[in-house]
């Protein structure tokens, strides 16, 4: 078994509160409408937003017409902004374990991520925890095509084996799996440090 080199973390729903489901739920509150109207119309928008040929400001034009919202573009993104900050919180616990993997390992974050999204996270300092950001909507990629993970691997000039993947998607897990990558899929923390102690992975 060749020696663990880094350490790949999902953000929403590891790292972040938020989840796929979460990002329904924030825009849903923005936009007064119910949860699954919005989990409708995104049938048709949301992969072209995750990998960055669609533009949250775009995005944002085209709901207040489609939804007939008398508000301004610039009044639904600054709320937008307010209401995903709110609802998404860093796993601190998780944050502070990080900080002390980064000792042994390289630790990179993995995620189906948006502009708006990414632009929040940066401010609130989650990125500093990482040596590097891959996030769908810069390298038009994403989860799970295996594309995504064999940039990531590329880039690091890192093997498959000297890899773990940390997700809370099992399809994600599986397709990092399929390339040889170890995967876990995160439930809580108590249960990813039981997975960490399984691997030897000093925490």
């Amino acid at each position: 078994m060749k020696k663990i080199k880094a350490i790949f973390f999902d953000l929403g729903g590891v790292v972040l509160t938020q989840s796929l489901e979460a990002r329904f739920e924030v825009i849903a509150e923005v936009f007064k409408k119910e949860k699954k109207d919005i989990e409708e119309i995104f049938k048709k928008y949301n992969k072209d937003w995750t990998i960055g040929k669609l533009s949250v400001e775009t995005l944002a034009k085209r709901l207040i017409k489609e939804f007939d919202i008398k508000q301004s573009t610039t009044q639904i993104l600054k709320n937008w902004k307010k209401v995903y900050q709110n609802k998404t919180l860093p796993n601190k616990q998780l944050l502070i374990k990080i900080d002390n993997l980064r000792k042994n390992y390289d630790l990179y974050l993995l995620t189906n991520t948006v502009d708006l999204h990414h632009r929040v996270n940066s401010k609130r300092d989650i990125f500093i925890h990482f040596n590097k950001v891959f996030a769908s909507h810069i390298i038009g990629i994403k989860k799970p095509e295996q594309d995504f993970y064999i940039h990531v691997l590329r880039e690091l000039k890192l093997k498959p084996e000297e890899c773990v993947f940390v997700d809370d998607i099992k399809e994600n897990i599986d397709a990092a799996r399929d390339l040889g990558i170890d995967g876990i899929i995160f439930q809580n923390n108590n249960q990813l440090f039981k997975e960490f102690k399984k691997r030897k992975i000093a925490i």
